[in-house]
């Protein structure tokens, strides 16, 4: 069981790119986070352990740079 995931904010709404978000399609295989905005390539993980483990590494993150005082931007 594989689960695509967005590197930045581990949404998994992550989708190819089209003109609207400003990917030309066909011409790459841009995929864009609808959640974060996030545009590259996506994470793939075998297992939910895998992913929940990435979804509380990135929240462990976020609160280590809010009380660092650090913005977090979504991946733009």
């Amino acid at each position: 069981m594989n689960i695509v995931a967005c590197p930045s904010c581990g949404s998994k709404n992550i989708r190819q790119g089209t003109i609207g978000n400003g990917v030309l399609t066909g011409y790459t295989s841009l995929d864009v986070c609808r959640d974060c905005g996030y545009r590259g390539m996506p994470i793939v993980f075998d297992s939910k352990e895998e992913y929940k483990k990435f979804l509380r590494e990135i929240s462990n993150t976020k609160k280590a740079n809010k009380k660092r005082g650090h913005k977090t931007n979504g991946g733009t």
